[in-house]
Parts: C-alpha cells; sequence; structure tokens
C-alpha cells in the first residue's frame, strides 16, 4: 500500500443536539451509540467507513483482514479540513466527475480539472 501524493481532506457527517430538543437525553445517547467502538467497528468491516477511533486501527483482527488500515490511519492522521467555500456542492460535483473519469480512462485526468476545480470553489 502507497501513501497517498498529498493531503487527504476529512469532512462528511455532522452529528449533532438540536437546541429545542425534547429529548435531548435520547439524542446525546444516540449519538454515543453511532460513535462508540462496535459501531465504529461495524461501519468500517461493513460499511466501508473509515473508523473515526483509534482503537479500530491498532486491532490486530481488523489489520489482518484490512491490510491498508495503516495507510488509512495515516491518511486520516494527516488530512486536512476541506475548502470552506459556500461553492462546495459544485466543487465536489466537479471532483466527483474527476474521480469517475480518470477511473474510465486508466488514471488519465483531464487538462482541465484543475482549472475547473478552482472555478467551482470560486462559483463559477
Amino acid at each position: 500500500m502507497a501513501q497517498l501524493p498529498g493531503p487527504s481532506v476529512l469532512g462528511g457527517q455532522n452529528l449533532a443536539i438540536a437546541r429545542n430538543t425534547t429529548k435531548p437525553n435520547a439524542a446525546r445517547a444516540l449519538i454515543q451509540f453511532l460513535t462508540g467502538e462496535p459501531s465504529q467497528r461495524m461501519l468500517f468491516e461493513r460499511g466501508g467507513f473509515a473508523a473515526t477511533r483509534k482503537p479500530e486501527y491498532d486491532d490486530p483482527s481488523v489489520q489482518k483482514d484490512n491490510p491498508y488500515v495503516t495507510v488509512l490511519r495515516r491518511a486520516i492522521e494527516d488530512a486536512g479540513l476541506r475548502p470552506v467555500t459556500p461553492f462546495y456542492a459544485n466543487f465536489s460535483k466537479q471532483f466527483q466527475q474527476g474521480v469517475g473519469y480518470a477511473l474510465q480512462h486508466g488514471g488519465t485526468v483531464e487538462p482541465d480539472l484543475g482549472d475547473r476545480l478552482t472555478k467551482a470553489l470560486r462559483g463559477g
């Protein structure tokens, strides 16, 4: 397994408790369940989601069954925040299209992808 050529980007799901909820304890319990070790392990092993807690990456059985886990952990530890922009949805769409193209063309990236991503981040 090879290290990524650059930093990865964090982002994705958010869990929160609404200020005006009538069931804050139930909401807190749900968040604790979803972010607890058993749920993290299941989401990693069966759902393909990167674990958010270190014990999953240190578990010998996880390492044996998923040889890439060391590289994945390093990528997450070295990751930065995704770009802050109100235009992230368009950026994400352009990025997904660029990755899709590369996957269908042997890893070749469209020459204008960098320009399209920059433009998307600026709202174009």
